[in-house]
């Protein structure tokens, strides 16, 4: 399976590109750090809205040439398959706002967080249960 060196990929890609540009208010972005330990050593920003430059850039320059030539959006519909999701109907309206991905530690990171606040929490309820 491609996802792992996919979130290789990701984080690297955050990384590379920045927070800068369009994104989220800072009041978006409060409750998606909450879930970060604030000794953690890496904490990496990326826009979610399919739109964005930022998104396009990544997608651009980190994604596709490590995926073969497929698009982030393929490699999720790929996934939504995977988990008899619709890429359309179930993935892509929990997407839009900032993705804040890190560490869970300094010390010794013991694992990879990623979190995103969803703007309809009863389709995030739907999806869950699906899967």
């Amino acid at each position: 399976m491609r996802w792992g060196w996919w979130a290789v990929a990701l984080v690297l890609g955050i990384l590379a590109t920045g927070c800068g540009g369009e994104g989220g208010q800072p009041q978006e972005l409060d409750g998606t750090l909450g879930y970060f330990p604030s000794d953690a050593a890496v904490i990496a920003v990326l826009s979610t809205d399919l739109d964005s430059d930022q998104f396009e850039r990544f997608d651009r320059k980190i994604v596709r040439p490590e995926s073969g030539g497929e698009s982030v959006e393929e490699l999720l519909g790929e996934l939504a398959d995977q988990l008899q999701l619709s890429w359309e109907d179930d993935l892509k309206p929990l997407l839009g706002n900032p993705l804040v991905a890190g560490t869970q530690g300094t010390d010794q990171p013991v694992g990879f967080l990623a979190a995103i606040q969803v703007r309809d929490e009863e389709k995030l309820r739907e999806v869950v249960e699906k899967i």
